[in-house]
């Protein structure tokens, strides 16, 4: 067997793979400064140019003085023909010795791709059969002659003596068409978006976020003192991969918060929001991104706040048109207040559970696997430092917003909906409006069943 190359150069790349192989090349190449184990495979292969080679390198320049060979692959991405010794071209009737001449498919480049069925027309043109794998050069019946066969897929099988080829059937296009609707319907069975703990909090997905939030968060640094400007792109690597490894070994734990008031604004008061380092706002957003599309499945239609493409604008719009049609001109309003401080943290996680297993029994075409690891770790962020918090997620969390909407999902959203179509309801977040048809329905609405 014989790997039929370019070059000494390309010789020599080959050796770091095909350690010990001899090399059958130019002697005047050993003028040249070469490598000691280049020179070495070249003297090694000087001795055996007459033998029958188990093994061995051939530059183009000395494939003529090479001897009788059972395979030859093709490394060299020629556009021709393979300086093959004349006695290959010729075919006896009663010759017992073939050649497997294996050319490996090139699929990575276009331009060597071209190359590569510019050869095999070639090949079809010299009437050499193919074998293996289905030919892009048709043909119409297979030769049953010894002498040379071309082999076009990537493994050798083949011995001395005659090498029968196979006739190439071509499918019908019904046949064809059966087979690709078979293999599509595997995948989808067999196909369940997963999403787990350690896509999300890849080095690569932190470093999206990192970048993100530099353009668009805010700079106000947490209680180390930290801001994105502070640190330098490999430094902020190197932050971010262990952070990454910190939180798969179960090592994580967030920092202590910053507390700033800032003024409403309706100009009424001011809003307390409670900041986290820059490497904690990296995770509740990289948290964000996972999970919060997928619960976008779950949601209902009169949820519009903290959600993709809808705003209060679209909100109070949807709302006028809903009391044109429905006739129903009383509104019943209530706003949860201080929904943020008061929620029980384990509420939350039992909303993030409740929501995977419903994602889990979608149907199929929809069907998510979110990993349990990834919700339990929803707790810990909103814990901190405080490991037995019961109540309270903080506002100025990337993350508590979407959390608060999972969990009123369950605790309001649900629970309004299976009363009936009285009241129809709209959610902007923690502000709550009922669509009733008078002032003594409007008092109904407060006395429906509600979680605490």
């Amino acid at each position: 067997m014989a790997i039929y190359v370019e070059n000494v150069d390309h010789a020599n790349q080959l050796l770091k793979k095909l350690k010990g192989w001899p090399v059958l090349a130019d002697p005047a190449a050993l003028s040249r400064e070469l490598h000691p184990k280049l020179r070495a495979a070249i003297l090694q292969g000087q001795s055996i140019v007459h033998s029958f080679p188990q093994k061995l390198i051939v530059t183009a320049s000395s494939f003529p003085r090479l001897g009788p060979i059972d395979i030859l692959i093709r490394a060299d991405a020629g556009k021709g023909l393979a300086n093959l010794p004349a006695q290959y071209f010729v075919c006896h009737e009663t010759s017992s010795r073939t050649l497997c001449l294996v050319d490996i498919g090139d699929q990575g480049s276009p331009l060597l791709s071209r190359i590569r069925k510019a050869r095999w027309k070639l090949y079809h043109d010299r009437g050499w059969p193919l074998l293996g794998s289905k030919p892009e050069i048709p043909y119409e019946e297979p030769y049953h002659y010894p002498g040379v066969h071309l082999h076009c897929d990537q493994s050798v099988k083949t011995s001395l003596g005659y090498l029968a080829p196979f006739p190439f059937h071509p499918k019908t296009a019904e046949e064809a068409y059966y087979d690709r609707l078979s293999k599509r319907k595997k995948k989808k069975v067999n196909r369940h978006d997963r999403l787990s703990l350690r896509q999300t909090v890849h080095p690569d997905h932190l470093h999206q976020v990192l970048r993100y939030l530099r353009s668009k968060g805010g700079n106000s640094p947490g209680m180390d003192g930290y801001t994105y400007r502070d640190l330098s792109p490999s430094e902020w690597g190197k932050v971010l991969r262990s952070l990454s490894l910190e939180i798969l070994q179960g090592n994580y734990l967030p920092q202590k918060l910053r507390t700033v008031e800032i003024p409403k604004s309706n100009g009424q008061g001011t809003r307390v929001l409670k900041l986290g380092s820059i490497c904690d706002r990296i995770v509740q957003r990289a948290f964000s991104d996972r999970l919060s599309p997928q619960f976008e499945k779950l949601f209902l239609q009169g949820s519009w706040g903290f959600r993709p493409n809808r705003s209060l604008w679209g909100m109070l719009a949807d709302l006028k048109n809903h009391i044109e049609e429905s006739t129903r001109w009383v509104l019943a309003i209530d706003d949860i207040r201080q929904a943020f401080d008061h929620v029980r943290i384990e509420d939350v996680e039992q909303a993030h559970e409740r929501a995977r297993l419903e994602l889990l029994n979608l149907d199929e075409e929809n069907r998510l696997v979110i990993s349990s690891t990834l919700t339990r770790l929803v707790g810990e962020i909103f814990r901190g430092t405080q490991r037995n918090l019961l109540r309270g997620i903080p506002e100025g969390n990337n993350y508590s917003p979407h959390a608060l909407n999972l969990l009123l999902h369950h605790v309001h959203d649900l629970p309004f909906t299976r009363e009936g179509c009285f009241p129809f309801w709209y959610r902007y977040a923690d502000n709550l409006t009922y669509v009733c048809q008078s002032e003594s329905e409007s008092r109904q609405c407060f006395a429906l069943p509600q979680k605490e």
